[in-house]
């Protein structure tokens, strides 16, 4: 029996990536064509504009325009062997979009590996006459968690699928539970979101039909609202034992580090994908961003969620900074005023949790305006109280290594390495970091390991930090190679936030400069030493002076 969804002589796969025909013969789609077809046959006999299915089937920073779905449709009606003029799948409206006219999916769709599946829903009988409004509220959902989320997530409607031992490792990660009830003539609905795997009940909500709100926008609204919680709630539990930037990237874009499969690729090509991953870490700095001003805007008074701001606004240029200077995006200034303000408005309230804590004294040192003693004890006290070692181990590895404590940050460090799963944005996190402490302390033979070690996590990661991890003077054909493929304006970006994110924040000016000799070496050796950028060479002078 084929594992395949049939829809009038058509077959799809369940995971949209090919057509069979009756004949037998598969058919490609690509990921447009995929997300496309989703759509349309999620939405039976609907008219779906040209805006939606775009929304649909745009990447983050992509350029949108509705002209693209046009031949978008035309490409799966070739597919599909569907004729425009007499349409047995795709129908026309001009002027306003796109109907699926074809039978309404009559199979399980695919649960394994989804992001979220709805997963129960109960008490439609409850409703009555009213219970087509229940249907079309559940059957809305799926598609509005999924643009909620973002990042290409998966959500699935699968009411009494099996439970989460029949998955094994492709569970979907969250089940959403939909229970309606009538009270006084008027509908009601618990949405629950849980951990598939465990159970654990994350957030819910509930949601009222009064004042005739139409399904579809309750059903955004709602699923807006609710996943913030969710969102929020994975960012920061405890269990998780990673560093809060760490939780807020990984809620976001998934566990797992992108682009392993990439170690054969062309060092050409690994740095048009380097590329192509920082536009999409700045896009989801953007959706946090967004996320946490709403939260604040609800609620001004929320510590937590200023702090998470605060991580987020750094977490820009730890992940994306180079790619904002090289667009000519320079705010830093008000960025810092932005920190200090949130940071030192939830200070009060958020010294007794140690890991939110330990990243407001790791915040409060970045901004190097005063702070650095309170900000190394906060970070001591709350590493002495937490109960996430991998994650708070990693940090005051971090703030002892920005201190000229080399061994001790190395031994926490290595500690977080060991307690973090191989491959994890966890274990990227705390690899980096040792490779800061190590070019500080200008242990340049160790580094060696740290850049073996990278290559395993990922090859376009290990690429990228090989000018910057490099031994000086004995540097290695692919650090000298990566450096040719850079503009002289992607060089310079990456010196000017090299030096932000990491060495003007070491105590002893000797230890920056060693964390920079690497690039630096190599960028005057490209460029000449009259190329330095002047907010990096009146940084570190005698640095400068040596390379001249």
């Amino acid at each position: 029996m084929k594992d395949i969804d049939e829809r009038d002589g058509v077959w799809i796969s369940p995971d949209f990536a090919f057509l069979e025909t009756e004949a037998g013969a598969r058919i490609g789609l690509t990921r447009s064509e995929r997300r496309a077809l989703k759509l349309l046959t999620a939405h039976p006999n609907r008219l779906l504009s040209r805006d939606e299915i775009l929304d649909a089937v745009s990447e983050p920073g992509s350029d949108k325009n509705d002209r693209n779905i046009d031949f978008l449709v035309n490409r799966l009606r070739r597919k599909l062997s569907d004729d425009a003029r007499n349409p047995r799948y795709i129908a026309t409206r001009y002027g306003e979009g796109y109907v699926w006219i074809g039978e309404a999916p009559i199979a399980q769709p695919a649960v394994a590996g989804a992001d979220m599946v709805v997963s129960a829903v109960n008490g439609l009988d409850n409703l009555g006459d009213t219970r087509e409004t229940g249907e079309g509220f559940a059957r809305a959902l799926p598609r509005a968690f999924e643009v909620a989320m973002g990042a290409d997530r998966r959500v699935v409607y699968a009411p009494g699928c099996a439970g989460a031992a029949e998955f094994g490792a492709a569970a979907p990660a969250l089940a959403a539970e939909l229970s309606f009830f009538v009270d006084r003539g008027h509908i009601s609905c618990v949405v629950a979101v849980r951990d598939f795997r465990s159970g654990r009940l994350i957030a819910a909500r509930r949601q009222g039909f009064e004042n005739a709100v139409p399904v579809r926008a309750a059903a955004e609204r709602l699923a807006r609202q609710l996943y913030r919680q969710v969102w929020r709630v994975t960012a920061t539990m405890p269990v998780r034992d990673v560093p809060l930037p760490v939780g807020i990237y990984g809620s976001t874009m998934g566990e797992s580090i992108p682009l392993r499969e990439e170690a054969e690729a062309s060092n050409r090509k690994m740095l048009a994908l380097a590329e192509t991953a920082e536009l999409r870490s700045l896009a989801t700095w953007q959706e946090n961003e967004k996320r946490l001003r709403a939260m604040l805007a609800e609620t001004p008074h929320d510590a937590e969620a200023k702090l998470l701001l605060a991580i987020a606004i750094h977490s820009k240029y730890v992940m994306g900074g180079q790619r904002l200077l090289v667009q000519g995006i320079d705010t830093r200034g008000k960025d810092e005023d932005d920190m200090e303000a949130l940071v030192t408005e939830a200070l009060p309230y958020v010294r007794d949790k140690p890991d939110h804590a330990i990243m407001a004294g790791k915040l409060l040192h970045f901004l190097r305006r005063g702070y650095d003693d309170l900000a190394r004890d906060l970070c001591e006290e709350a590493y002495a109280t937490s109960v996430s070692p991998a994650g708070s181990l990693a940090v005051i590895g971090q703030m002892r290594a920005f201190a000229g404590e080399t061994d001790s940050a190395l031994d926490a460090i290595e500690q977080a390495l060991n307690l973090s799963p191989p491959g994890s944005h966890a274990h990227a996190y705390a690899l980096v970091i040792k490779g800061q402490a190590l070019a500080g302390a200008a242990r340049w033979d160790d580094l060696k390991s740290v850049r073996k070690e990278t290559y395993g996590v990922s090859p376009v990661l290990g690429l990228m930090l090989e000018p910057v991890f490099a031994h000086p003077g004995r540097e290695s054909y692919r650090a000298r190679a990566v450096m040719l493929l850079f503009s002289r304006a992607r060089a310079e970006a990456q010196l000017r936030n090299l030096n932000y994110v990491c060495a003007r924040l070491f105590r002893d000016p000797a230890q920056g400069a060693n964390a920079l000799r690497p690039f630096s070496g190599l960028f005057a050796g490209r460029f000449g030493t009259a190329a330095i950028p002047q907010e990096v060479r009146s940084a570190h002078p005698r640095l400068f002076a040596e390379i001249s």
